[in-house]
């Protein structure tokens, strides 16, 4: 696990941890890399600055992050685990629900933007799709 220096830890999700890492917590905020979305130092600030920001909230939500080009060439793989890095192939970050609902975040990629995203999806605002991991 790494983490924000006063932030929640962040944890690298792979093929082989998916169900614990997403089952970690209520709420896991996935930061996606090596998308082609947006560029490594971007994502990495996201996580940086979303660490320290659910910090207070870190008994629901936690953070991870996915290097897409990577687990796409994980042959040995879940269906479950393709279908997710499908859903996230373009996009910068998604939420995913006790490791049974996803929300992906399809807008400009920005701080204050995925901020206003979370906040839609805390108030009930955005809708759920079911995933089978």
């Amino acid at each position: 696990c790494s983490g924000a220096a006063t932030g929640a830890a962040v944890r690298e999700l792979r093929a082989d941890n998916a169900a614990q890492v997403l089952g970690a917590s209520s709420y896991v905020l996935v930061f996606v890399k090596n998308a082609g979305v947006v560029d490594r130092g971007t994502v990495n600030s996201f996580v940086v600055h979303f660490a320290e920001a659910l910090r207070q909230e870190s008994n629901a939500w936690s953070i991870a992050t996915l290097d897409f080009v990577r687990e796409i060439a994980v042959s040995e793989s879940s269906a479950g685990h393709q279908q997710l890095l499908k859903k996230l192939s373009r996009s910068c970050c998604a939420v995913v629900r006790k490791a049974e609902k996803l929300v992906v975040y399809t807008g400009t990629p920005s701080v204050r933007l995925i901020e206003e995203w979370v906040d839609r999806l805390k108030l009930g605002e955005l809708a759920w799709e079911a995933i089978a991991l």
